[in-house]
């Protein structure tokens, strides 16, 4: 999410989706692929696009596949022209993949990383860069511990 100001009081007060700036943003974080518009969705149902709603891209050494952002594992990877987009406001990553029980979410101001937090069970820590955000605090103290399964 690019915004202007508090991320969770934007989400809060959500409206419309105006197409042409997002049909803009799509076209200058997808340089060279082609976009159209698809059906509107809501943020519950669009977590998992149908096949052929997502973007193309080609990630260095892999094949074409669709993206999303299940798929972050160090979002500091992400490529530089997305967080050079959040010049003049922020730019807040969160991706989930369930399966495997993987977080990784992101926070870039005025285009630079400031924070980056990519965790597993299974791989532990794969990525962890600049100083941890409040919410994080108490999580780091060890006042939410997960339940591990044996």
């Amino acid at each position: 999410m690019y915004a202007d100001g508090d991320v969770p009081g934007l989400l809060r007060r959500v409206g419309a989706t105006d197409l042409d700036r997002t049909t803009a943003m799509m076209r200058r974080l997808h340089p060279g692929r082609e976009i159209e518009q698809c059906e509107g969705s809501n943020l519950g149902d669009g977590v998992h696009p149908s096949e052929g709603d997502g973007v193309r891209s080609r990630p260095a050494g892999r094949g074409g596949h669709r993206r999303s952002g299940s798929e972050i594992d160090a979002p500091s990877e992400l490529p530089e022209h997305w967080g050079a987009a959040s010049a003049g406001r922020r730019l807040a990553l969160h991706a989930m993949h369930s399966a495997v029980d993987r977080l990784a979410f992101a926070a870039w101001e005025d285009g630079h990383l400031v924070r980056s937090l990519s965790l597993s069970p299974d791989d532990g820590i794969i990525e962890n860069i600049g100083e941890p955000l409040p919410f994080e605090l108490p999580h780091w103290a060890g006042d939410h511990p997960a339940d591990i399964a044996p």
